[in-house]
């Protein structure tokens, strides 16, 4: 590994290279450009936003657990989805539980299938689907346990991103921001993503001599991304987030696998392992798994 000391900005300082990643440098590739594509990429949260505006299949398989992490509940849920005249509507074809899945009322008992369902099923026809980030704008919009949704959905799925009603932790997700580069270490390797496709793969870890109060502040525990190098389109992330407020209490891994279908960059495979303390609800320990295929995007 080398340091790289390129260019004007101190940041750069901070990130070092794999001998591959250096070699490409002499050949044209522009660590400063590549780093402002980190920066500024959209891609990963419209992949999944494409998710509704295509036909697929889903199957998800999910396990609560509690303190001892002992098996309190779980289900197996597969859907299709259909898509026709920019409509899209659902049909459950497996909907298995055990434990305590739901309460009485045939609802989800837990904040984190509610928080999966708001984001990946939809109930009846929903028609003329606009895509568009959650701004902070629409967040504070909202109120109630749908602004709450709305955060963590902005966490989860968008990490970097800044989250209305949540100045504190904006801060701490903002990667780049001179106050927490300090607390990073950077990488940028050449990696082969299963066996066939060369990646850059970027990584911000914290720095292991870190006191613990320092790295209770820091929201991003890690964050690996996965630019193919013909395209610099996300091929894979895996995040590990947590933090502790008096909203939020919650400490989750995420693996996420994208593919192209059709001209679109999608979701195929998602991996939750984590935790959540939200007000007003209990402590959730849950594993998610959620495999999508067969798509079609129709004619485009």
């Amino acid at each position: 590994m080398f340091s790289f000391l390129g260019n004007a900005q101190d940041f750069y300082k901070h990130i070092t290279l794999d001998s591959i990643t250096v070699a490409a440098t002499k050949k044209g590739f522009s660590v400063n450009d590549f780093i402002e594509l980190i920066k500024t990429d959209t891609t990963f949260a419209y992949a999944f936003m494409n998710l509704h505006i295509c036909n697929y299949t889903s199957q998800s398989q999910v396990i609560y657990y509690n303190e001892k992490e002992k098996e309190i509940a779980k289900a197996t849920i597969s859907t299709i989805q259909f898509y026709e005249e920019d409509c899209r509507w659902m049909e459950k074809t497996k909907n298995e539980s055990s434990g305590k899945f739901y309460n009485r009322k045939k609802e989800y008992k837990y904040f984190t299938s509610s928080l999966f369902d708001k984001t990946f099923y939809t109930k009846g026809k929903v028609c003329n689907y606009k895509p568009s980030l959650n701004s902070v704008e629409n967040i504070n919009k909202l109120t109630g346990i749908n602004k709450r949704r709305a955060q963590l959905k902005t966490l989860i799925f968008n990490p970097g991103a800044e989250i209305g009603g949540i100045p504190i932790i904006k801060k701490r997700l903002e990667l780049f921001d001179e106050e927490m580069v300090p607390y990073y270490d950077y990488e940028i390797n050449s990696k082969i993503w299963q066996d066939s496709i060369e990646c850059y793969v970027f990584k911000a870890k914290p720095k292991q001599d870190l006191k613990n109060r320092d790295k209770e502040y820091i929201v991003i525990k890690s964050l690996e991304t996965w630019f193919s190098k013909s395209s610099f389109e996300i091929v894979r992330r895996d995040y590990h987030l947590a933090n502790k407020t008096a909203l939020f209490d919650f400490d989750v891994n995420i693996k996420v696998n994208l593919k192209k279908v059709q001209q679109h960059l999608v979701p195929y495979e998602i991996e939750y392992d984590g935790f959540w303390n939200v007000a007003f609800n209990k402590i959730e320990r849950a594993k998610y798994k959620v495999r999508f295929s067969e798509f079609d995007f129709g004619v485009f």
